[in-house]
C-alpha cells in the first residue's frame, strides 16, 4: 500500500511539472514580430513593389491585431503627396506573406 502511494505521488509530481512546462509554450509564437515591424515591412514590400512604379507612394495610418495569425496594417496611397484612397493590407504575424486585398468573414450574415 505504501509503494503504491509513494508512485502515485511521484507521478502526480512529475506530471504537474510537466503540465508547468508545456502551458508556458502553448499560445507563445517565438517567430511574431511587433505591430511596428509589421506595418513598416509591408509598408516597404508595397511602396517597393506596387506603388513607386506607378508613381504613388503610401503612409502608414496604423497597425492592428487581426485575430490570431494576422495583422492589419491601414495605409493611405498618395499622389504627389494628396492622399487618393485609404488601403487595408493584412500580413501574417511571422512577417513572411502578405494578402492584399479585403477579408471576409463568411459564417455572418452578408
Amino acid at each position: 500500500m505504501k509503494y503504491i502511494t509513494v508512485v502515485l505521488l511521484l507521478g502526480l509530481v512529475v506530471g504537474v511539472i510537466i503540465g508547468i512546462v508545456l502551458s508556458a509554450f502553448v499560445g507563445l509564437d517565438i517567430s511574431a514580430i511587433s505591430k511596428e515591424e509589421a506595418g513598416n515591412k509591408a509598408l516597404t514590400y508595397i511602396t517597393t513593389n506596387i506603388l513607386e512604379p506607378q508613381g504613388l507612394s503610401a503612409e502608414l495610418a496604423n497597425v492592428e491585431e487581426y485575430g490570431n495569425d494576422l495583422y492589419i496594417v491601414n495605409l493611405k496611397i498618395k499622389d504627389n503627396n494628396k492622399t487618393i484612397q485609404d488601403a487595408a493590407i493584412f500580413i501574417t504575424k511571422s512577417g513572411e506573406s502578405v494578402i492584399l486585398g479585403r477579408i471576409v468573414n463568411i459564417t455572418g450574415e452578408m
